[in-house]
């Protein structure tokens, strides 16, 4: 563990051995038993749920001196077990044991549904859920249900909390859950060792490798239960179930009251109050309120024509134009049609 954390308890439990060993100790409340006195003793504070092990860094509380050892390593954001098929690193063994899977073709755990295969128990149980369709874990906050416990975990955790208790090691910034720092950390290596086998693009993560390749395969996994619309990424899907299926807006702007679901659109709405042009224009110098803008506005000085219309070789510096040359297409094939004879 790292010096700069600290780590306080408030009470250790203390147990004597026993004089004999074949001494059998049962917990007087579910009759439970246990070989030793001491594992007795660490059973019965489940009952009394008492959590004497606390962390000085976020101020939360352990069963266990074994668990707050584990716990504190996100803060340091020390990760010492590393996998030897990839560069990935683990702050727990099971996580690496969960990770090592994914590099065996061996996958011992089958669906008696529909008889799909999954290389983790973990894996094959987030699968079942969606023969039942069952939502029994509901948020008491906003109502939403969701299938998996973890998910409400996750979704309390980055709707209804504003405490970011996980802390860069590096730069300080501080984040709602402890995967958010470790994503982050990457950002201030500059090595890129994962690397597309189809184009020449590199990336600091397999996840932004994964999601890269998508553009390639046309994949899109994730599918709005509301509309089926389909995306590749999940932060896009998400994106979307708030902004066209929900009337939440929890950000507020302190200047008009006008209210957004979205952090960033809250931000940049900021904006038209102060007049900030924080994007800048590196060849003429022009100022810009928003990135998109900017993204837009160089590719006058490039030349550059992403946007190319699968029918025809036209190719476009903005989306929105290509939209308008499609429905031209569209309009012109509608007219070509000959009428269905009587």
């Amino acid at each position: 563990m790292s010096d700069n954390v600290e780590v306080s308890l408030i009470a250790e439990v203390k147990t004597e051995p026993s004089e004999n060993p074949t001494d059998i100790f049962t917990c007087d409340l579910c009759n439970k038993r246990f070989a030793n006195k001491a594992n007795m003793q660490r059973h019965k504070d489940i009952h009394a749920d008492l959590k004497p092990f606390k962390c000085n860094e976020c101020g939360k509380c352990f069963r266990q001196k074994s668990y707050l050892k584990m716990h504190c390593l996100i803060h340091t954001g020390e990760q010492p077990h590393s996998c030897d098929d990839c560069p990935k690193r683990f702050r727990h063994l099971d996580s690496l044991k969960r990770h090592k899977a994914t590099h065996s073709a061996e996958q011992p755990f089958s669906c008696a549904s529909c008889g799909r295969k999954f290389k983790s128990k973990r894996s094959l149980k987030r699968h079942q859920v969606t023969h039942t369709k069952e939502k029994p874990h509901k948020c008491l906050t906003c109502g939403r249900c969701f299938s998996l416990h973890q998910s409400l975990k996750e979704h309390f955790i980055l709707k209804h909390t504003i405490e970011r208790p996980y802390k860069c090691p590096q730069c300080g910034k501080q984040f709602k859950r402890p995967q958010d720092v470790v994503y982050h950390q990457k950002t201030h290596s500059d090595e890129k060792r994962y690397k597309c086998d189809r184009c020449d693009a590199t990336y600091k993560s397999a996840n932004g490798l994964r999601k890269h390749k998508r553009g390639h395969t046309g994949e899109k996994p994730y599918v709005c239960t509301q509309c089926n619309a389909a995306f590749a990424q999940h932060s896009v899907l998400r994106r979307h179930s708030m902004l066209k299926h929900s009337n939440h807006r929890p950000f507020k702007c302190s200047e008009c009251e006008k209210s957004f679901a979205l952090r960033s659109h809250l931000k940049q709405h900021k904006r038209t109050h102060t007049d900030e042009k924080p994007f800048e224009c590196w060849v003429c110098l022009k100022r810009f309120n928003r990135k998109e803008y900017i993204k837009n506005h160089i590719r006058s000085h490039t030349g550059e024509t992403p946007f190319s219309c699968p029918m025809c070789e036209k190719v476009f510096m903005h989306s929105n134009s290509l939209k308008y040359h499609l429905k031209r297409h569209e309009s012109s094939s509608s007219l070509t049609e000959e009428p269905a004879s009587p």
